[in-house]
């Protein structure tokens, strides 16, 4: 069994022990925070010293946010509503966000048939009326989606894409 490196033994008693990092050593009230786990099995303690020390690594976050002058927030509840002006400000973000996405796609160029002379590319590039019918079944796609009340991963993505938010 492998062990950890703030797991130590006094006696048949296992401990948890950790130097207190440096860059808080001054104004931290211990050189180390040490205390029993209290238990003389070793499994148990490997468990223990692996919660523990994540409990105290917090606790070592904490003074450095305190001596910082930082102070943490809780996060707002989740709205149960949009106010009329935070959906106009989320359309207005997507609308651009599409506007984006269609210049780099059109600045790319797109597939003519007709144009012998045209550069080939190593990935394919659909021609205008492919893009345009693909934007419709889409379309249509998640308008037939929303009349039945499912999700749309795609929606999902998209939104995460605009607010930057992380996956769910």
């Amino acid at each position: 069994m492998t062990g950890h490196t703030r797991l130590y033994r006094r006696g048949a008693t296992y401990y948890h022990r950790a130097v207190v990092p440096k860059d808080i050593i001054n104004s931290y009230e211990k050189r180390e925070e040490t205390f029993s786990l209290r238990t003389k099995d070793r499994g148990e303690a490997l468990q223990r010293v692996r919660v523990e020390a994540v409990r105290v690594d917090k606790l070592f976050a904490k003074h450095r946010r305190d001596q910082a002058g930082i102070k943490l927030t809780a996060p707002k509840p989740a709205l149960s509503e949009l106010t009329l002006d935070q959906i106009a400000r989320t359309k207005r973000a997507y609308l651009h966000h599409l506007l984006d996405e269609d210049e780099d796609i059109r600045l790319d160029g797109f597939y003519d048939p007709e144009d012998h002379s045209a550069q080939l590319f190593e990935t394919p590039r659909p021609t205008f009326e492919e893009r345009q019918s693909g934007i419709e079944e889409s379309d249509a796609f998640t308008r037939a989606n929303l009349a039945r009340g499912k999700r749309d991963v795609f929606l999902r993505s998209e939104a995460e894409e605009v607010f930057n938010l992380g996956p769910y």
